[in-house]
């Protein structure tokens, strides 16, 4: 459709702007189910392998924020197209991640691996469920604990919240140069 067309060149130039900056983090929001996620996915690895003689091997963040599949098949391509080798690619988890019908959320974070995965509030929506106080509640960077506690949970006690905070932390540090 004129739409999908429409989409695929404003991210194609938006991936045109982030190779002039190697050193920056790639951001990726894709919504727009299975189908998306494989546009997407197909003009990351096309980005890469046209990019690739220009900065070869230059290891690049790529971020994650959604709940559907993009991070593994992200991370698919990195593991399957040498010119994506050097990729790391990160899952953000907020406090959508608390919410009880997000199942494919919480398949994925249980996938995850801690090395991989990075704490959002995403303020002012998607307030944790334990946060939710009557209409005057407001999410902020603090409700960021709520979201770790259900991560643990959902990775059925295989880490400590102490190590998963500190993970995300140095996730973060890792990704935007802290």
């Amino acid at each position: 459709s004129c739409a999908r067309a429409a989409q695929r060149g404003v991210f194609a130039r938006r991936l045109a702007l982030a190779a002039a900056l190697p050193e920056k983090p790639l951001l990726i929001c894709c919504r727009g189910g299975a189908e998306a996620e494989r546009d997407a996915a197909a003009l990351l690895q096309e980005w890469a392998v046209a990019t690739a003689a220009a900065a070869p091997q230059r290891p690049r963040r790529l971020v994650c924020w959604d709940a559907g599949l993009l991070w593994t098949r992200l991370a698919g391509v990195a593991r399957s197209t040498p010119a994506c080798a050097a990729w790391r690619v990160y899952q953000v988890f907020d406090g959508a991640l608390t919410f009880a019908k997000a199942k494919a959320m919480h398949e994925l974070a249980f996938d995850v691996p801690l090395e991989r995965l990075l704490l959002a509030s995403s303020a002012p929506r998607k307030l944790p469920t334990q946060a939710v106080s009557g209409r005057r509640a407001v999410c902020h960077p603090g409700h960021v604990l709520f979201t770790a506690e259900r991560l643990v949970e959902i990775k059925r006690g295989s880490v400590e919240l102490c190590e998963l905070v500190e993970a995300s932390r140095e996730n973060a540090r890792e990704v935007f140069g802290l």
